[in-house]
């Protein structure tokens, strides 16, 4: 496994997610978010942090753009390079994150709308099939 590769593919599949989630949660879902928080402000709940960006969010991100790439690192060998070994990494890296988050999300915390919930599921499948993308791009052995 060439990891120097994996890091470089996966800074650049993190920069990916972070554009995505910037557009997502400040542009897609930013009014009805605000909302919501205003909303759970008038219940004499402060989750007014939940709107700022925060480095532990972001680091996060970038944690997974480079998890996706050593996954794409990890099985090329058995699946090949190229575009659908990266679909299959993606896949994995969703369904251990995003999928995972929305699920327990929806069961646990009622007081969220659907939306906020699902929207960003769906998002994320598409947004880290990109940027797993692009990092397995980058990435040579």
């Amino acid at each position: 496994m060439n990891w120097a590769r994996v890091v470089s593919g996966g800074l650049a599949s993190g920069l990916v997610m972070l554009g995505s989630q910037i557009a997502l949660h400040a542009g897609v879902l930013g009014e009805e978010a605000r909302g919501v928080v205003a909303d759970w402000a008038t219940r004499g709940l402060d989750a007014s942090a939940a709107l700022e960006p925060s480095l532990p969010l972001t680091a996060a991100i970038f944690v997974l753009g480079l998890l996706s790439v050593w996954v794409y690192a990890a099985i090329r060998p058995r699946f090949g390079a190229g575009p659908r070994t990266a679909a299959l990494a993606a896949i994995v890296v969703w369904a251990g994150s995003h999928l995972f988050t929305g699920v327990y999300v929806h069961a646990g915390v009622v007081i969220l709308p659907p939306r906020l919930v699902w929207l960003p599921v769906v998002w994320t499948f598409f947004e880290v099939q990109l940027a797993t993308l692009v990092g397995a791009w980058i990435y040579r052995e």
